[in-house]
């Protein structure tokens, strides 16, 4: 809920935005040009806050509900739900940083943006976790 939340109030505020686009529900964000540019002169852009609102806070919030109430992960592979929240989080963040904008004055790591390059991390960290929920299963 919390990167729901989060991404619509940066979409709101007009911060993180997308790469310039001519995709029907691009907008335009008055931050995006420098002072004293005419609005008519800013190219629009991906509201890619919207797209990570929608990936990475509501998807990830109803799969990871579905998965504790639907069934008994949490109880019999300690580690394997929060394992799988790190690997969607990653992939999605991933897909979602093709339409970001790299934040001024950071350079990419090994040609990857930040966010992707953290990701990777993330999901290998999910990996592991899933990895140990499943060879220490509790028992019944």
């Amino acid at each position: 809920m919390g990167l729901l939340l989060g991404r619509t109030a940066n979409f709101i505020n007009g911060e993180l935005w997308g790469k310039i686009s001519a995709v029907g529900w691009a907008v335009v964000f008055p931050k995006s040009a420098p002072d004293g540019t005419p609005v008519e002169r800013i190219p629009p852009r991906h509201p890619s806050q919207l797209y990570e609102a929608a990936l990475e806070g509501a998807l990830l919030l109803v799969y990871l509900q579905w998965r504790f109430w639907r069934s008994d992960v949490a109880r019999k592979q300690p580690g394997r739900l929060t394992g799988e929240c790190l690997v969607i989080y990653a992939l999605v963040r991933i897909v979602c940083e093709v339409y970001r904008e790299p934040d001024d004055g950071v350079s990419p790591i090994l040609g990857l943006s930040r966010g992707t390059f953290y990701s990777l991390f993330l999901a290998l960290a999910g990996a592991v976790m899933i990895i140990r929920g499943v060879r220490h299963r509790s028992p019944e």
